[in-house]
């Protein structure tokens, strides 16, 4: 019993203690001078970092029933060097926390309360920032290029997360609320001219308690100089458990609104529907579900998880973006849709793919891209620096490029725009400091590419850039019942771009190759060409003068078009002999078994070696230059006619047999001048034939001359023969 008593009564005297401290306290914060206390926090603050601190508003300390204070309008002073605009501010702060809970080891605290709060960081041409200043001691840690070791005890909080928890023992937590009104942060930096602000930001949440789900409110402002202006709303449901170190975000919904004159249509709109769980503890945080829209047209879904507590951080997560139709989205943004042949063209995609990664490096995976009829499946590998490095394979299983095309596109040569002289230039269009600024490799292969009526197969292409410099490994196709094998160089590492080509044709089918690429088919047949070039300049007139190579073709059971030679000779012979031209129907074409050509280019000027053509009737050679920088050509044919030019109507020109016959083309390519040199070519053989006439005279009077010597000789020797017989004769008599 006595000692029970003296408990009760040591109980007792300890409350009497506290209560007469708590008195104290009391008394002594209410005899404060809160304004003096004003002036020690400013020079307290000035001699700790230098800087003044102005605190224009009042100050207010409560005691009972709550211990808090209030704090109004207060100004943190810039760094020097960085202006007169402070480098913090705010209008009101209010922080109380309730004093009897706490000897229930309960931590009450009302509405935390920030009003005003404006950051202007910045950071000068230097490279200094406008809060270094304010971190010296990790700034140290920084330049010393060394992170100092933590505390033991902090050693001892990360080997065991339950420990900081536990240290509370069974402390609750319960805070009213936040209230964060129309806050802000500006953005400078001297080094890249680049700024940005953040305006109008209000945070506000319910009752703040572990294991409680609360309402969280976020809504600002954003806008980079010069881009659009930027309006973002989220609104969860926030849970969290201190002592398991968690935290969840239930039906997550954020909307982001972008207004801009670069954006199409000058807004665009987006929402995000998600739930967020964190696990501080696993050093882990999953996003699933997830959701997503633009302009309600594009949705998505998709799933993340994102590893923290490794040395590194990295993620892992998955997005699908359902079918949608691009023609529809563009027509929402405000965007004329591409004039396509096929009126069904861009009527629907869909894009799936899993995605990994760490701060340092992205890696696609399982990619699969639906437009249309066409899918697209592969990956990609992207290795972040100073020179990103980008890793892709691309398989297309089949695309139909016609269908993209305006119709009026189809109908043109690929080139009409540039020879023409209309629309940009191709070659000073080209962007160059992209190109220096990324190093990649690609690999593509598409099963079937139909391109203006040619229909190409099993396409492959294996290209990589490096400092500027694309190098085009390969790129092959079957088209045309043949191979085409084509490999280059694209230098941009200078402001004076250069290319180098090599192609090899092998048995192609000429007139879908040439249509497809030219517009028309000047010449028909098997076609075997091996192009070797090389050009370089800023424009495209610079390039096709500085154009050099060589080019070997064969065309092999063909024809030439638009201009058949016969019936050229035969009219020409007809009009020559002053007779009645009577233009027969006839088709505008030169048949040739077999037709080879041998060109060197130098500076742009194509110098035929070698032309050989053999037809039924005719052997044509010639040569000639054809100048591509003015677009003319000079060129000369020998046509030899080795048969009977027999034509409709019984016409014919038996008398042209054997003739070598010049024709000259010369003038602009789109339409030279021809010159058949008929009439020339008659004189020559008049010529020749008087030539030989005399030739044969000459050879006849010499044949006869040599048999009137011969005989002379015969008689000569006879007469010598009989002489000696008688001298012999003689001799004899004399003997007997």
């Amino acid at each position: 019993m006595a000692a029970r008593r003296w408990i009760k009564r040591a109980v007792i005297a300890l409350v009497a203690i506290i209560v007469l401290l708590f008195a104290a306290v009391v008394t002594a914060l209410a005899l404060v001078d809160t304004q003096a206390l004003k002036g020690v926090i400013e020079n307290r603050v000035e001699a700790a970092t230098g800087r003044q601190l102005r605190i224009e508003g009042s100050l207010d300390i409560s005691v009972f029933p709550w211990l808090g204070f209030e704090l109004g309008h207060t100004e943190l002073a810039n760094a020097k060097g960085f202006g007169d605009r402070p480098f913090a501010a705010l209008d009101r702060a209010e922080l109380r926390v309730r004093i009897l809970p706490l000897f229930q080891r309960r931590v009450a605290v009302d509405t935390v309360v920030l009003h005003g709060l404006a950051l202007n960081l910045a950071r000068n041409q230097a490279g200094k920032t406008n809060w270094a200043d304010l971190a010296g001691a990790s700034k140290s840690d920084g330049e010393s290029g060394q992170k100092a070791d933590p505390p033991a005890d902090s050693k001892k909080a990360a080997g065991n997360p339950a420990s900081s928890s536990s240290a509370l023992g069974n402390v609750s937590l319960r805070v009213e609320g936040i209230e964060l009104r129309d806050a802000s942060l500006n953005w400078r930096d001297a080094t890249t001219g680049q700024a940005f602000s953040v305006r109008h930001v209000d945070l506000t949440t319910g009752i703040l308690q572990p294991k409680t789900p609360t309402h969280v409110h976020l809504s600002l402002d954003a806008e980079q100089e010069g881009g659009p202006k930027m309006k973002l709303q989220a609104d969860t449901a926030l849970t969290f458990d201190p002592d398991a170190q968690t935290a969840a975000l239930r039906d997550l919904v954020l909307d982001l609104t972008a207004k801009g004159d670069s954006l199409p249509g000058g807004t665009l709109s987006a929402r995000v529907n998600a739930g967020v769980n964190v696990d501080a503890a696993a050093g882990q945080a999953t996003i699933d579900p997830l959701s997503f829209s633009l302009l309600d047209t594009a949705k998505g879904s998709g799933h993340f998880d994102v590893h923290f507590g490794e040395s590194v951080p990295s993620f892992a997560g998955h997005i699908a973006l359902a079918s949608f139709s691009p023609r529809a989205l563009l027509d929402q943004l405000d965007i004329d849709a591409p004039d396509t042949s096929d009126d069904k063209a861009l009527g629907n995609a869909s894009l799936k793919l899993d995605v990994a990664g760490t701060p340092a490096k992205v890696d696609l995976s399982d990619v699969e891209l639906k437009l249309d009829d066409t899918t697209m499946t592969g990956e990609a590998h992207v290795a972040l620096g100073s020179v990103p490095s980008v890793k892709a394979t691309c398989e297309i299983d089949g695309i139909d490029v016609d269908r993209y095309l305006p119709k009026a596109a189809r109908e043109k040569a690929p080139a009409a725009a540039v020879t023409t002289g209309a629309g940009p230039d191709p070659i000073a269009s080209i962007p160059l400091e992209p190109l220096r600024g990324v190093d990649a490799e690609g690999h593509v292969s598409i099963g079937r590419l139909g391109y203006r009526g040619l229909d190409m197969k099993d396409v492959r292409l294996d290209a990589t850039l490096k400092k500027g410099v694309l190098d085009l490994q390969r790129l092959r196709t079957r088209v045309a019942g043949g191979r085409i094998d084509s490999s280059g160089r694209f230098d941009a590492s200078t402001d004076t771009p250069k290319l180098s080509l090599a192609t090899s044709i092998d048995a192609v089918q000429a007139e879908p190759l040439l249509k497809a690429f030219l517009g028309s088919a000047p010449v028909l047949g098997r076609l075997d060409s091996k192009l070797n070039v090389d050009t370089g300049g800023k424009t495209l007139d610079a390039w096709t003068r500085a154009l050099n190579g060589h080019i070997g073709a064969t065309f092999t059971d063909g024809a030439v078009q638009g201009f058949n030679i016969a019936q050229s000779l035969r009219t020409s012979w007809a009009r020559l002999k002053g007779e009645n031209v009577k233009e027969a129907e006839s088709t505008r074409r030169t048949d040739f078994s077999a037709l080879a050509v041998d060109a060197s280019i130098h500076k742009g000027v194509v110098h035929t070696d070698k032309l050989d053509m053999q037809a039924p009737l005719l052997r044509v050679r010639g040569d000639g230059d054809v100048n591509l920088p003015d677009r003319s050509l000079d060129y000369t044919a020998h046509v030899l006619v080795t048969g009977t030019l027999k034509g409709q109507g019984g016409a014919s020109a038996d008398e042209l047999r054997g003739l070598e016959i010049p024709v000259r083309l010369k003038g602009p390519l789109s339409s030279p001048k021809v010159d058949i040199a008929l009439g020339d070519a008659l004189k020559a053989k008049g010529s020749a034939k008087l030539k030989a006439e005399q030739k044969k005279v000459e050879d006849k009077a010499k044949q006869a001359t040599e048999a009137q010597k011969e005989k002379i000789e015969q008689q000569k020797k006879e007469a010598e023969q009989k002489a000696k017989k008688k001298l012999e004769d003689k001799l004899k008599k004399l003997i007997q």
